[in-house]
């Protein structure tokens, strides 16, 4: 379980504006290790 905190959990998001699949799977990587990483196409 993650005893993460709301504040804790906001500094642990990335956004980025770009949407290419190598994004798409470090995405899926850093979630796994409780980043989110937001991905914006233009």
């Amino acid at each position: 379980m993650n005893n993460m905190t709301d504040s804790e959990k906001n500094k642990n998001i990335i956004i980025v504006d770009d949407d290419q699949t190598w994004l798409n799977q470090l995405s899926r990587a850093f979630e796994r290790r409780g980043i989110i990483l937001m991905l914006q196409s233009q």
